[in-house]
């Protein structure tokens, strides 16, 4: 007789507060291996996730938070269905709206302090080594109405040094140093050039 197992059940709240954390779930022995059959298959499984219950009215609330990035391509994605796109009239209807100002738009730049071992072993992640320098674009679809209209994990003010988090690869983490805040036109540091390299989520 094989063994049987139960569904899995409901993964645990995230046992981070603020940053990245795990969560687990598991699942039952219904009925153990008998006169030589199958042995019980994994009882527990683990992932990553993102306490995102972060001090937000503490004036240093910026160095509590956490950048989740994506990769800059997906800002293509961001926009695809604009002009299909309820918000499209939203953002024609009520231009003086910051949630819909494009000028508040910006690029931060950051060097990496630390990264952790995940990312080494992803190709696509080679910008986030140690003493890498980063360009991250924080779009208006992005901007926070509660931070004062600015993207969450910016970092700030120049040379503090926060943590970030890639959301698609999230045991790529670690900590980095705000350089740089440019304006609208991303144009204006060199290291943004051709473009940004990472998204604030």
């Amino acid at each position: 007789m094989d063994c049987v197992v139960s569904a899995w059940g409901p993964w645990s709240d995230c046992d981070s507060d603020c940053g990245p954390g795990a969560q687990t779930r598991t699942r039952l022995i219904e009925r153990g291996p008998e006169n030589g059959g199958k042995h019980c298959p994994q009882l527990a499984q683990r992932r990553g996730c993102q306490g995102v219950k972060c001090h937000r009215r503490n004036p240093k609330s910026a160095l509590k938070e956490v950048a989740l990035l994506l990769p800059a391509e997906l800002s293509d994605v961001r926009h695809a269905n604009d002009s299909n796109d309820i918000r499209t009239n939203l953002r024609y209807r009520y231009v003086e709206d910051p949630e819909h100002d494009l000028t508040r738009e910006y690029c931060v730049t950051f060097t990496v302090t630390k990264a952790s071992k995940a990312c080494y072993k992803e190709p696509s992640l080679s910008q986030f080594i140690e003493g890498a320098r980063v360009c991250v674009h924080c779009q208006t679809q992005a901007l926070r109405r509660e931070l004062d209209w600015r993207c969450e994990g910016d970092g700030g003010t120049e040379a503090m040094i926060t943590r970030w988090s890639m959301l698609s690869f999230p045991h790529c983490h670690g900590k980095w140093l705000r350089t740089r805040k440019t304006g609208p036109e991303c144009s204006s540091a060199e290291l943004c050039q051709p473009r940004p390299h990472y998204i604030f989520v």
